[in-house]
């Protein structure tokens, strides 16, 4: 048999996280988001996680720091659509 090669990129490499941690599940409500979204960010290493024995876990700060920027572009993306951010 030939050996398949992944269609799926490789995970990124673990690091250590000494902060509170939370699960996807967790950060998936901080973010407002569905876990696998958040599953999603991990895998395209927009958050760092380290997996222990099934378990993804993410650095608090770091995903209430995400959600801060998510809010904020979905604050201006809102404020584009609705006429707000238009130069006079």
């Amino acid at each position: 048999m030939k050996n398949r090669k992944s269609i799926l990129p490789a995970m990124p490499k673990q690091k250590a996280i000494s902060r509170p941690r939370v699960t996807v599940t967790q950060a998936a409500k901080i973010l407002g988001v569905w876990p696998t979204y958040v599953r999603t960010l991990i895998h395209m290493q927009k958050l760092v996680a380290v997996k222990k024995g099934g378990t993804w876990f993410l650095d608090e700060g770091e995903v209430r720091e995400y959600a801060e920027q998510l809010r904020i572009k979905r604050q201006v993306r809102s404020d584009v659509l609705a006429g707000d951010g238009d130069a006079a």
